[in-house]
């Protein structure tokens, strides 16, 4: 998104970081989702999938860095698709 940027007495554009001109979409592959969000996309609440991860009740995979919890899309793809029954 485009500002104003003071600089000394007049006022200089600038670009800020989250804006690059050129957004595009994130793979699924790569892209992380923190808990609320992997447990909207798997339909479920936040309380069931934390339920899920401590219990290992399913072999859902995810990323733990320090006490953040991270999904990757992906990998919620594959969960869904291997519990498909037909």
């Amino acid at each position: 998104m485009k500002g104003l940027m003071p600089h000394g007495n007049s006022q200089v554009p600038f670009l800020s970081p989250a804006f690059s001109g050129h957004e595009r979409e994130i793979p699924a592959h790569l892209k992380l989702l923190n808990p609320p969000e992997a447990a909207e996309f798997l339909s479920v609440s936040k309380i069931i999938l934390a339920g899920w991860r401590c219990s290992k009740r399913y072999s859902l995979p995810y990323i733990k860095i320090g006490r953040l919890v991270r999904y990757r899309q992906a990998d919620l793809v594959a969960f869904l698709e291997s519990h498909h029954v037909r």
